[in-house]
């Protein structure tokens, strides 16, 4: 249902319900929903969430949804609130969305850098060709930034997790930036990760692998194009 709903532009909007444990299938597609069309809301003075359930609901209630729901999804509450206020704004036309794109995001602890939206690949499930945005943040660059503008977003690197090569396009496809970004990464004392479909050595016709030893600590290789 809520597939089909999506299909004709629906949003898809949780409330309390989403926190009683035997709500199994709503907890399944609170997961597979995607960010652009996800919503919260109360349903007061009905459906009080856990631990509330019995008493009359009202808004201050909807903390409580928002953290089984960021559970669920696998992201922080802070990435939820950003994702629903971007998708209320759209719905109701309130407010002006951001419209500047972003270089560096942060998403749960990390830091991802948007540094193309080029890329060797067309896959059909991108986001991309749906929406400028990913967990609420605006990544349709009007310009691909220099690795002196991401370095000085970065900020601190110890700050996050790790620092993730990532955005809407293919990061290998500026192999320089990423060297040069990742030097400063590592001698500032960070971690360092690569979101990639892989064709590094396609690209640049060569094995790019051990320019990047001591620079990058771990590779995401996508299997789904």
């Amino acid at each position: 249902m809520a597939k089909k709903a999506m299909e004709l532009g629906f949003y898809i909007s949780f409330a309390g319900p989403v926190t009683f444990k035997k709500a199994i299938e709503l907890r399944e597609v609170a997961k597979f929903v995607p960010d652009e069309f996800l919503l919260i809301e109360t349903d007061a003075p009905y459906l009080s969430p856990v631990p509330m359930r019995g008493k009359r609901n009202e808004p201050s209630y909807l903390k409580h949804t928002a953290w089984v729901l960021a559970d669920l999804r696998g992201i922080s509450v802070t990435d939820l609130a950003r994702i629903t206020t971007l998708n209320a704004m759209k719905l109701f036309k309130i407010g002006e969305t951001k419209e500047t794109s972003e270089i560096a995001y942060r998403i749960r602890d990390s830091l991802y850098l948007n540094v193309t939206n080029r890329c060797t690949n067309k896959c059909g499930f991108c986001v991309r060709f749906r929406t400028s945005y990913v967990k609420g943040h605006n990544l349709r660059l009007e310009k691909e930034p220099t690795a002196l503008q991401l370095i000085k977003a970065i900020k601190d690197p110890k700050a996050y997790k790790e620092v993730v090569f990532c955005g809407i396009g293919e990061p290998m496809l500026r192999l320089d930036v990423i060297k040069k970004v990742s030097k400063w990464i590592k001698e500032s004392g960070g971690q360092v990760r690569i979101n990639s479909n892989g064709h590094g050595n396609l690209i640049h016709g060569r094995n790019v692998l051990p320019e990047l030893k001591g620079l990058v600590d771990r590779f995401s290789i996508s299997l789904d194009a």
